[in-house]
């Protein structure tokens, strides 16, 4: 009986300490980005756009051009190859816009002692708005004089 006693004294003391001990300490702070926003505002992506943009019309014109000088087998081999060229690319692009997202982010939840990030759709309750402070880290959009006289 004493036996059966001490073994429940020492499991609930156990389980006790657990609790204490991952209870204490533990000040999470959670943050969240507005990554439209983002996408919307941030001069990386519209550089990166404008880049796919750019590849995209140079792809056409080859493509133009190849199909006036070379044979419809050959045509197709040249839409085969610039289709797969596109599909690179763009990935390439896409890599390069979700690294500096993701460089930018882990700089402000450092900054801010954030232990997790999300995104604004995922966050249900709470958490730190750091999406300016994103923004920031990636540069903005620079708005032209007419949307900025519009906005007057």
């Amino acid at each position: 009986m004493k036996r059966g006693m001490k073994q429940l004294l020492v499991a609930f003391s156990l389980f006790a300490v657990t609790g204490l001990v991952a209870g204490c300490g533990s000040s999470e702070k959670a943050g969240y980005v507005d990554s439209l926003k983002v996408r919307q505002e941030s001069a990386k992506a519209h550089e990166l756009e404008d880049k796919v943009i750019k590849r995209q019309e140079a792809v056409q014109a080859r493509l133009q051009k190849a199909q006036q000088e070379k044979s419809e087998a050959e045509y197709a081999v040249e839409v085969q190859k610039a289709k797969q060229e596109m599909s690179a690319f763009s990935s390439a692009m896409s890599t390069e816009y979700r690294n500096a997202v993701e460089s930018a982010t882990a700089q402000v939840a450092k900054e801010k002692k954030l232990t997790v990030v999300l995104d604004q759709g995922a966050m249900v309750q709470g958490g730190e708005d750091i999406t300016e402070a994103v923004l920031d880290k990636m540069g903005r959009q620079k708005k032209d004089a007419q949307g900025s006289e519009a906005k007057k």
